[in-house]
C-alpha cells in the first residue's frame, strides 16, 4: 500500500488537489477523511467501490489504481507533465500562431522523424 499511497499523494500534488476536492470531484462517493486515512497509511486495504470513487475524484484511470492497490507496479513516463503545466503550455500554443503551426507539423511526423527531432532538440 506504500506505493499506492505515494501515487495518490503525488497525483493530488501534481493536480493541486486537496482531499476535500477529490471528495467533491468523486460526487461524494469517497469521503475526504477516508482519503486522509489513505495518505496517512491508516488504510490497509481498499474496496472496489472506493477505488473507483478515488479514480473518479483524481480523474485518473481506475485500472492503474487497481494495479497499484494490488501491489503491481505501474510505469509512468519520467517526463510526464503535471496537469497545471500542460494546461499552461496548451494556453501558450493557442495564443501563438507560430507555436500552433509547429505543433500541427509535429503531430503529422512519422515516429522515426519525431524521434530524430526530439534528439536534435535535446542536444540544444
Amino acid at each position: 500500500m506504500e506505493k499506492f499511497r505515494a501515487f495518490v499523494q503525488k497525483t493530488m500534488d501534481d493536480k493541486g488537489l486537496t482531499a476535500w476536492q477529490v471528495q467533491k470531484r468523486s460526487g461524494g462517493k469517497i469521503k475526504d477523511s477516508y482519503i486522509k486515512d489513505i495518505l496517512a497509511g491508516k488504510t490497509k486495504s481498499i474496496g472496489v467501490e472506493k477505488l473507483n470513487a478515488l479514480a473518479l475524484g483524481l480523474d485518473i484511470d481506475s485500472i492503474e489504481l487497481f494495479k497499484l492497490a494490488s501491489g503491481e507496479d505501474i510505469v509512468q513516463p519520467s517526463d510526464a507533465w503535471p496537469s497545471a503545466v500542460l494546461h499552461q503550455a496548451i494556453g501558450q500554443i493557442l495564443q501563438s500562431p507560430d507555436l500552433t503551426a509547429v505543433v500541427k507539423a509535429i503531430l503529422q511526423l512519422k515516429p522515426a522523424k519525431l524521434k530524430a527531432l526530439r534528439k536534435q532538440l535535446e542536444k540544444e
